[in-house]
């Protein structure tokens, strides 16, 4: 059973009014409606109502708070009739809004018409006069509704009066119908009048001798009432305004202290009609200065108050707060002066308007009325509904909002309820992005934890499922509340990948192949990775041209005359010199660097030679090569300028195997018809230049012979 109901079946014990006369009040014998504690963001949310007769049905989904803090407007002194205004009441007459209000100046009543809503600006506001007999000392004032007639009381220093208003309409002009003496009272200051426990019950309170009496009408209002003194309880001071609030089975006054700038709180157990004990809950927060109106009502499962300090200044509106309940020490908060308060008095009751909460304060100092507005917040999908059954709705922004209904019963009198309903975040489900596995693997779909249900698209109610076939899947989830919601995925299943490649390169290249430059021919196996990760198997068949033949042959010397004619001659081969010739053949006769690119079968190579000038006197090379392909067949010199030659070539061991003394007469590497091998020879040379006849000169050095 929730913490609601449990209230409600203790109303039964003391059953008396959560707010001032014209506000909601709890039924006692049964619960209005019913309506879920927990919902989601989104969710829709239906109202079930119990049996319910009356009329002017309002319901609001997420109405005002009295815990924030209000808006405020000066509504000025309507028609100027307003003059020492004391004690105000709000009462609502089925589609009519009325204010009724004492003013000390000119001992009258003033009446303020604000068409059929109190969030309307006044549309009239009168004085009703004096009404026959009342004095300078009047204050407090209520008006009240019984068996269909409109019946008023004003406390004027010692005496009650009551009067009426000739019939059901408070329209008209009231008439005094008895006055009733309060021997005990002094100097009589506010008066709340509720109907609770069968009756109506109503307590003043006399600022001269610091006391609170209590009065029981068990016989109605149009019979005089029982009066009880109480006495001074909780350290009273000067005390003017209250307020009457049962909470959590237990009934409590709050008193205004202007004397001290206390506040005083009277307990009462289950009923008003209870044995009452005081307590001075102090000037709280110490913000309280010369207060004298006071308000504490309850929105659903919280409550809230309201103090008007006659000094105005800073803190001329203080907002109580009760985290620990009624029976805690409440905080304060300065809320500022608000709307031009200006040495504010009474505090009137806090209607409840649609989903608006307003509230009025007379002020003393400039004969005006000030409003306070707590607006509604905008959570709900819509703000109200007039119907006796209200349609269906759902909440836009998590938090805890209240449902508010509001009614007139058969009676006329106001009844109501208010639920809180905590509104939780939207569910949140995913199931991640759209996949791609392997062939033969499988995907495992989790959308988490923290649901109580799930329900797959295969007919699965796991939490998670694995899959191995390409498809949409989707899950629905709910919570503990009811709340729901789903996402849907795609997986879709790759096949393994195998490819071959022939690749044929020129000879001398090279290709990446599993994991190296591969510059030999074969079959060569790489396993890569697609985007989904899977096995993709490249098998490259390798293969290499036949090498171009080309040789310019080795580095060489030119002398001056000399001829010198290089080969590059392959059939169906395309040429390319340094010169951009293209002939197979290239004829020089200058020194410098000389090279061909011949192109076969889409492939090209390239050679190279160097040729230097002739020297002055004799040049012998470093190595031939006697292998009958014409280029260094020979052993010989170069020069130009001798007169005179000779030279002798010997092996390692100085065995002599060669003598000439022709410059062109080479050594062919043969001693005695035998080919010499690879190894390294020397030579000796004596010569004499033109330059110099009969000055001989000699050369000596080594060459390799290279088979």
């Amino acid at each position: 059973m929730s913490a609601r109901v449990h209230i409600l079946l203790l109303f039964v014990f003391c059953q008396t009014l959560a707010l001032k006369a014209q506000m909601p009040v709890e039924t006692p014998d049964a619960i209005l409606f019913q309506a879920p504690d927990t919902v989601c963001v989104n969710q829709t949310v239906t109202i079930n109502p119990g049996a319910i007769g009356g009329s002017n049905f309002s319901w609001s989904f997420c109405s005002a708070n009295a815990g924030e803090p209000p808006g405020s407007t000066s509504l000025g002194n309507p028609s100027g009739v307003i003059n020492n205004p004391g004690y105000i009441t709000m009462v609502r007459d089925t589609t009519e809004c009325f204010t009724f209000m004492t003013n000390l100046a000119d001992s009258s009543v003033v009446r303020t018409y604000f068409g059929n809503s109190f969030s309307n600006p006044p549309v009239s506001s009168i004085s009703l006069g004096n009404i026959n007999l009342l004095s300078s000392k009047l204050r407090g004032i209520q008006v009240l509704k019984e068996a269909g007639n409109w019946t008023g009381f004003i406390v004027d220093g010692s005496t009650l009066y009551r009067f009426n208003f000739n019939g059901n309409t408070l329209l008209g002009q009231p008439q005094i119908i008895n006055d009733i003496p309060f021997p005990s009272v002094g100097a009589s200051s506010g008066m709340i009048i509720r109907f609770v426990d069968g009756q109506y019950v109503g307590f003043v309170t006399d600022s001269q001798q610091d006391k609170l009496v209590r009065l029981r009408f068990p016989l109605g209002l149009s019979s005089p009432p029982q009066v009880d003194t109480l006495g001074n309880l909780g350290a009273l001071s000067g005390p003017t305004g209250m307020s009457m609030l049962s909470w959590n089975g237990s009934c409590y006054l709050f008193v205004a202290n202007e004397g001290n700038s206390t506040i005083t709180r009277v307990d009462f157990g289950f009923s008003f009609l209870g044995t009452p004990s005081g307590t001075n809950l102090g000037n709280i927060g110490g913000l309280l200065d010369h207060c004298t109106g006071i308000e504490i009502t309850g929105d659903c499962e919280a409550a809230n108050g309201f103090v008007t300090n006659q000094t105005s200044g800073p803190n001329g509106l203080v907002q109580l707060q009760f985290p620990y309940g009624l029976e805690g020490t409440p905080t304060a908060v300065s809320l500022g002066n608000q709307g031009g308060l200006d040495e504010p008095f009474g505090f009137s009751e806090l209607i409840r308007v649609a989903d608006t909460i307003i509230g009025l304060i007379p002020n003393r100092g400039d004969n005006t009325l000030t409003k306070l507005t707590f607006p509604p917040c905008t959570a709900a999908s819509r703000p109200g509904d007039p119907k006796v059954i209200p349609d269906p709705f759902y909440y836009l922004q998590p938090g805890t909002w209240n449902i508010h209904l509001t009614y007139l019963d058969p009676f006329g009198a106001p009844r109501g309820q208010c639920q809180p309903i905590v509104v939780r975040p939207e569910l949140q489900v995913s199931l991640g992005a759209d996949r791609t596995i392997c062939q033969g693997d499988i995907a495992l779909l989790d959308p988490g934890s923290g649901y109580t249900a799930y329900n797959w698209s295969t007919g699965d109610t796991s939490e998670s499922i694995q899959v191995s076939a390409s498809g949409s899947y989707w899950v629905h989830v709910s919570n503990t509340w009811g709340c729901e919601a789903a996402d849907t995925v795609a997986v879709a299943v790759m096949n393994s990948i195998e490819v071959t490649v022939d690749t044929l390169l020129c000879y001398g290249g090279s290709y990446w192949a599993q994991g190296a430059w591969q510059t030999t021919q074969g079959t060569y196996r790489d396993s890569t990775f697609t985007i989904a990760g899977c096995d993709s198997i490249t098998i490259t068949d390798l293969a290499f041209k036949a090498e171009i033949p080309v040789n310019l042959g080795r580095d060489t010397l030119i002398c001056p005359g000399e001829q010198i004619l290089l080969h590059a001659t392959l059939p169906g081969a395309a040429y390319q010199w340094q010169d951009g010739s293209s002939d197979s053949t290239y004829l020089l006769t200058d020194p410098g660097i000389y090279w061909v690119e011949v192109t076969f079968d889409d492939c090209a190579v390239t050679d190279s030679l160097t040729v230097n000038n002739c020297p002055a006197k004799l040049w012998f090379p470093t190595a031939f090569t006697p292998n009958g392909d014409g280029l260094n067949d020979t052993f010989r010199p170069v020069g130009i300028s001798i007169y005179k030659f000779r030279m002798i070539i010997f092996d390692r061991w100085g065995q002599q195997l060669f003598e000439t003394d022709l410059m062109d007469q080479g050594w062919d590497g043969n001693w005695k018809g035998s080919e010499c091998q690879t190894d390294s020879y020397s030579f000796i040379a004596f010569y004499e230049t033109v330059e110099a006849p009969g000055q001989t000169e000699k050369a000596r050095g080594t060459f390799v012979l290279v088979r």
